[in-house]
């Protein structure tokens, strides 16, 4: 189920495949990494070992070793980065030994019931890890469809977090069925505010489904004059991510079934998706000064210019997380949750959040 990581990989890819094999067995060590380079070189006494030599090691083996380390260690560093930023709501817990470290699985309630913002991780995580070809699907065989309405979900309850107020799952299939023109009526009569046309506009695609509109969500302020917090989101699922920016066509493909927008400027702009913000980013070069926390820095700020506020995995479990405190998140009440619920058994079978 769970696949070798490639060495090239970043390090937060190989961060999440330590956290995958934490999901499935409880808890995983630095050792997955050599264990993974045994198994994988079939010939490594060859290339760790010089066999003509009398000493215990050799160069190459020296440089297996140093390789191996540098992994352990950024790894370590990215698993720390995670637990002191997300706090309890990250889903697992590392501690360091003597001679290496443990990452634990931690998401289980005290009381035994299912912690809603931990099993929303792990929706998460494996939508990611399948992506970047470290988690093998193939007993589920998931269509491009279902990974997103999954995503979907979790985007939905995360946006209502985000703005304290509702939301409004406008992404195609919506949950209600409704055609484009419908959306938009139900839209700016669920918000108090705007006006949408009773036709297709002139101009309007006749094939529109959502106008590249995934989510909107909005916060009253208790004086029901209109919406002052509104929110446009985009939701990505895939690698595509970059070009998943709301603000790209919002004017043409979705303003434009509007008479009147239920907000046309100063909304937020946001993306939701399964990965770490900064997932692409590689180690910094010997030449440079700049740290990878520093380098992961700028570019979620490069990125966030053009996309909006960007809701990666972990800032979505600490928003869910908090909504479960307020009891704002509730599966019993959210109509989206079947759909992370059957995604994660279906994953994960005979897997249980215990």
């Amino acid at each position: 189920m769970i696949q070798a990581v490639p060495s090239s990989s970043t390090r937060v890819v190989q961060a999440d495949w330590v956290e995958l094999h934490a999901v499935l067995r409880g808890s995983a060590t630095e050792s997955l990494f050599t264990d993974m380079a045994l198994d994988a070189d079939e010939t490594r006494d060859d290339v760790v070992r010089d066999l003509d030599s009398d000493e215990p090691g050799s160069f190459e083996e020296e440089i297996v070793e140093s390789e191996l380390f540098r992994q352990q260690q950024t790894v370590y560093e990215e698993l720390l980065h995670r637990t002191s930023s997300y706090g309890d709501a990250y889903p697992f817990s590392l501690v360091e030994r003597e001679t290496g470290w443990t990452l634990s699985w931690s998401g289980s309630s005290p009381d035994g019931s299912p912690n809603i913002a931990a099993l929303g991780y792990v929706a998460a995580l494996t939508i990611a890890g399948y992506r970047a070809g470290i988690l093998s699907l193939h007993h589920v065989r998931p269509s491009e469809s279902r990974i997103g309405n999954v995503m979907q979900a979790l985007s939905v309850m995360a946006a209502r977090e985000l703005v304290g107020g509702e939301c409004y799952s406008f992404g195609f299939p919506r949950e209600d069925r409704t055609t484009m023109l419908d959306a938009c009526a139900k839209l700016v009569s669920r918000m108090g505010t705007g006006k949408a046309h009773r036709e297709r506009p002139a101009g309007a695609k006749p094939a529109a489904k959502d106008g590249t509109v995934d989510i909107v969500a909005w916060r009253r302020l208790g004086d029901r004059l209109s919406s002052a917090v509104v929110l446009y989101g985009q939701v990505a699922s895939g690698y595509n991510w970059h070009a998943k920016g709301v603000q790209d066509l919002i004017d043409a493909e979705f303003f434009c079934w509007f008479q009147d927008p239920p907000r046309r400027r100063g909304y937020l702009p946001a993306l939701f998706m399964p990965f770490a913000c900064y997932q692409e980013v590689s180690e910094p070069a010997s030449s440079t000064t700049l740290s990878f926390r520093e380098e992961a820095s700028g570019r979620v700020r490069n990125d966030s210019e053009s996309l909006g506020v960007i809701i990666d995995r972990f800032r979505l479990v600490r928003l869910l997380w908090d909504g479960v405190g307020k009891g704002t998140v509730n599966p019993n009440t959210d109509s989206v949750w079947p759909l992370v619920e059957e995604w994660i058994s279906d994953s994960w079978p005979g897997w249980t959040a215990a």
